[in-house]
């Protein structure tokens, strides 16, 4: 009886430990991921397809899993049908040749300022969002039901009640 009423009082009070810690963190990323979906304005918001206009030359890095090349490409996208041609340097597990076309999005107030990261900022704070929430919502079920996140402190103290310190 005493084994079970050192790990239920020790899995009540890492459950509260677990459920202030998952607070704490979901709220910062509840705010981070508020901050990066409606308020951080990209000024990267234009998607197209450019297209490889020169032979490309490409450094190859073989590692231990792939192989890696350092692309320098000239490319070539429109905007407003005006041409824009930019020197390009590309790390990738592809080689890239003449003709190939790559993914890149910019700016429309400046369309020379462009990049090829193919993700828009607004999914990543959706998923930082996201997470936010997730890790609330453990912590609204750990402060209820402290017993399910105490998991742990059930193992940890069942062998300090098996073996408790004696005083002398």
């Amino acid at each position: 009886m005493k084994v079970a009423n050192y790990a239920k009082t020790g899995a009540t009070y890492y459950g509260y430990y677990q459920s202030i810690s998952s607070l704490f963190i979901g709220t910062i990323l509840l705010f981070i991921g508020i901050y990066i979906s409606f308020v951080y304005k990209a000024k990267r918001t234009h998607f197209t397809q450019a297209k490889i206009i020169n032979d490309v030359s490409c450094d190859k890095e073989t590692g231990k899993k792939k192989t890696m090349y350092n692309c320098n490409l000239v490319i070539e996208y429109k905007h407003n049908d005006k041409v824009y041609e930019n020197n390009h340097l590309v790390k990738s597990n592809r080689k890239f040749t003449k003709d190939d076309t790559i993914k890149i999005r910019y700016n429309p107030n400046d369309p020379d300022s462009f990049d090829s990261f193919p993700t828009n900022p607004k999914y990543v704070g959706y998923v930082t969002l996201s997470f936010g929430m997730f890790s609330m919502i453990m912590a609204l079920l750990c402060m209820n039901y402290p017993m399910i996140c105490g998991g742990m402190a059930i193992a940890r103290n069942v062998s300090s009640a098996l073996n408790p310190k004696r005083s002398n």
